[in-house]
């Protein structure tokens, strides 16, 4: 006697399989599935053929079409590396390579030791996947990702870190963003991803570190995005058409070390807030709209290593306590209207090995002595401003100077003797534009032949023409300057 089947215990039909998964997606992507040749179809098609699909949990499922869709949504077959993925014999945690990450020092508040800048590093690096097998880091950095970032991104909910930096990904970032909350650590770098950056973002509570930048962004910036008091990096870089403004609120980002805003269109005024942050090193930001003043508050904690602001439309004069930033290595704060004098205590920053570029600004009255003693400095650049009196023969002591930029001021008197020490460093000294200067030049200027030092903001271009370049006058002479 036959016994009959029990339709229940009875192995699943591909079909069945199909429509188990289908319930675990969202609208959109069923809608997707409906064409053959999206990404999502091709992704569900590679799903089916795997051996062991029956004994997977509905998170791995979800997982496996998550990174699946990725793949093909990206060109994966042209990624640099990629020599594991879909291999159906391999656990998808097994996948992961090694990253080439495009901001190590975000992620490294994460995971602390594996990026620093020593090799080999103090820690292994971190694994993908949680002790539950579930995505906890991916880092695709620098491999040819082109496409669009697809949807099913974000049904890897468990991330903590997404490093995408370096590719050439298209699109928007999507409201879906919201549900990564566990997510910590989020690059997108580099990349024409245009819109709005959604208020979703808000609910990334845990996010540390943010870094976008290149990436066409617009719209206002998101008030939501002032609720994620854990950032310790907020970094916008290249985002012209993106309007927004620092608010008050970033008082309470009390573990904030870089803030970083550069070629955005910020406007409003700096707040006094940032003061309180204590943990605050970087304050970069540079090329936007912002007005009104430096504040004093920014001089409260001295840990500060870096204060970029320039090219805005700051007034009013250099506050004299930013000489108590013992850390400071570099203050850029060219291209404002700033008035007054200059704070003979910036003469305070002993530790300054980068520079003080103060030019093209309406900054008056002498040239302080004190700048003598920034022993360390590459450059120190006042050009274009309303500066007058003599140049200070203390300049001489600044043994590592490639660039001394006093062009187009009222400067008058002989050229100090003592700049003649400079020869060997100096690169580039440019003294034209300053009619009241008078004497013979000293010999040893003539034949700077110092080393050039290249500018940051365009690294195939030097930060000045090299000699010395200064106009030939019934006052002035030596060097190519004929004396009477």
């Amino acid at each position: 006697m036959t016994v009959p089947t029990n339709p229940a215990t009875a192995a699943p039909t591909t079909t069945s399989i199909e429509e188990t998964i289908e319930g675990l997606l969202e609208q959109d992507t069923l809608v997707a599935l409906e064409d053959p040749g999206s990404p999502q179809s091709l992704a569900m098609e590679w799903l089916l053929e795997d051996p062991n699909l029956h004994s997977y949990l509905d998170a791995r499922i979800k997982q496996k079409f998550a990174l699946a869709t990725l793949y093909y949504a990206t060109s994966g077959d042209t990624w640099v590396e990629n020599s594991n993925w879909l291999n159906h014999s391999i656990h998808e945690c097994s996948w992961f390579i090694s990253p080439n990450f495009a901001q190590k020092d975000t992620m490294e508040l994460i995971y602390p030791g594996y990026l620093s800048e020593f090799f080999p590093p103090s820690e292994p690096p971190p694994t993908p996947c949680n002790s539950h097998d579930m995505y906890q880091n991916l880092w695709l950095d620098r491999n040819n990702l082109v496409g669009h970032l697809p949807e099913e991104l974000y049904m890897l909910s468990h991330l903590q870190t997404l490093s995408l930096g370096w590719n050439r990904l298209a699109g928007t970032l999507s409201s879906r963003l919201g549900q990564l909350t566990e997510l910590e650590g989020l690059v997108i770098f580099d990349q024409p991803t245009t819109g709005n950056i959604p208020s979703e973002i808000g609910l990334l509570t845990p996010l540390r570190g943010l870094v976008l930048t290149n990436s066409n962004h617009q719209g206002l910036l998101p008030s939501e995005l002032w609720q994620l008091t854990n950032l310790a990096t907020l970094a916008f870089l290249d985002h012209q058409h993106m309007q927004g403004s620092i608010p008050t609120e970033v008082g309470l980002f009390s573990s904030l070390k870089w803030l970083v805003a550069i070629n955005v269109d910020f406007s409003g005024t700096i707040p006094t807030e940032l003061g309180k942050i204590e943990s605050l090193e970087w304050i970069a930001l540079e090329q936007n709209r912002l007005s009104g003043t430096i504040p004093t508050e920014l001089a409260f904690f001295p840990n500060k290593s870096l204060i970029t602001l320039f090219g805005y439309d700051l007034v009013g004069a250099i506050p004299s306590e930013l000489g108590l930033l013992s850390s400071l290595f570099e203050l850029p704060l060219y291209g404002n209207h700033l008035t007054g004098t200059i704070p003979s205590e910036l003469g305070l920053l002993s530790n300054m090995n980068l520079g003080l570029d103060l030019q093209d600004n309406l900054l008056s009255g002498p040239l302080p002595t004190e700048l003598g003693q920034l022993a360390n400095v590459l450059w120190l650049l006042v050009e274009d401003n309303r500066l007058s009196g003599q140049i200070p023969s203390e300049f001489g002591e600044l043994t590592e100077l490639r660039y001394l930029g006093l062009a187009n001021n009222s400067l008058y008197g002989s050229i100090p003797r003592e700049l003649s020490r400079l020869q060997d460093s100096l690169h580039s000294l440019s003294l034209h534009g300053n009619p009241l200067l008078t004497g013979t030049v000293p010999d040893g200027i003539c034949t700077v032949h110092g080393p050039p030092v290249r500018n940051q903001m365009a690294p195939d271009a030097s930060l000045g023409p090299a000699g010395v370049h200064l106009d030939c006058t019934e006052f002035l002479c030596g060097c190519n300057c004929l004396c009477e």
